[in-house]
């Protein structure tokens, strides 16, 4: 949409925690929430967040918003600012009564669709014409591609263990990563690590006994990188695995709870799907986790072998 339209002016409302790699965007402005104050509990500052926030949407004076979210908290800023046109779907396709603050909708014929056809449809809608979706470039500096070059050098086959705590529910065992590991290794497998990861990284050293190559600490723009440019990436449901997908990179995607309409990757069939009866599930606090269990060794090498042959 950007590039379709090079005299407008396109800007972003989003949560700083959000904006890392929006912010190396060309031709993007962006309004930034602090999550810190909206999650800080207090009312006072929660409030004076929001008045901030929408004293800067109403200083832009814009034309016309778009509500990929579909919920209460996407839509208000928009409403409360008086934009004149304000996209978003129908009933059906929003929630929390985000309906009632948009006044030009689209109408979703189905609603089991994964959320990059959500996007692309109203996008599409909004421009009256239909196109394909790209990454835009995201350039690294001096610094940033010093870090990144070495690892370039060897287009290694990322292993995405981790999840965020919120999603723990999606995790692989840890003793199943390393049979993949195992068979990989001499193939340039290496482990990409999280922050919140230690205690899955010494699970996984423990099973295999010894070393085990790994990616140095990356930030979310020089990991974006690298994953553009990877032979491959083997995941669960996670950032990394839809970012990857984004970029055209070859991924096995370890789907495990996850929904495999509402949170398919853009490259579908890289999903491995469990055949349990429970999947997929939003119960963040189950103690089985049958749904990953049955997931064997065996199926996601043989995945990644197939994923691997295709690659160029």
């Amino acid at each position: 949409m950007v590039e379709a339209n090079p005299d407008a002016s396109f800007t972003w409302l989003v949560e700083d925690t959000s904006a890392g790699l929006l912010r190396r965007i060309k031709g993007l402005d962006l309004i930034e929430l602090s999550r810190r104050e909206m999650k800080s509990g207090s009312v006072l500052r929660m409030t004076r967040e929001w008045r901030r926030v929408l004293s800067r949407v109403r200083e832009r004076q814009f034309d016309l918003s778009i509500d990929y979210h579909g919920v209460f908290k996407s839509g208000i800023q928009g409403f409360l600012a008086r934009i004149p046109l304000r996209y978003g779907y129908r009933r059906g396709g929003s929630k929390e009564g985000n309906h009632w603050l948009t006044n030009r909708q689209l109408h979703l014929g189905h609603r089991r669709i994964s959320r990059y056809q959500r996007a692309l449809a109203l996008s599409q809608f909004v421009v009256a014409t239909e196109f394909d979706p790209h990454m835009p470039e995201i350039e690294l500096t001096t610094e940033e591609q010093m870090r990144v070059n070495p690892i370039l050098e060897v287009r290694p086959l990322i292993l995405f263990p981790g999840t965020s705590h919120h999603g723990r529910n999606k995790r692989w065992p840890a003793s199943y990563w390393a049979q993949v590991y195992r068979r990989f290794s001499e193939l340039g497998a290496q482990f990409s690590f999280g922050p919140q990861d230690h205690e899955l990284r010494v699970d996984i050293e423990a099973c295999l006994g010894n070393e085990i190559r790994c990616l140095p600490p990356l930030s979310l723009v020089e990991l974006s990188h690298v994953l553009k440019h990877a032979k491959g990436l083997v995941s669960c449901d996670t950032g990394p695995m839809h970012l990857a997908s984004v970029y055209g990179t070859p991924i096995v995607a370890l789907m495990g709870p996850s929904d495999p309409v509402l949170n398919a990757p853009m490259q579908s069939q890289g999903m491995l799907l469990p055949s349990v009866p429970c999947a997929p599930c939003r119960r963040r606090d189950c103690q089985l986790l049958i749904c990953q269990n049955t997931t064997t060794p065996y199926q996601v090498i043989r995945k990644t072998e197939e994923m691997l042959a295709g690659f160029q």
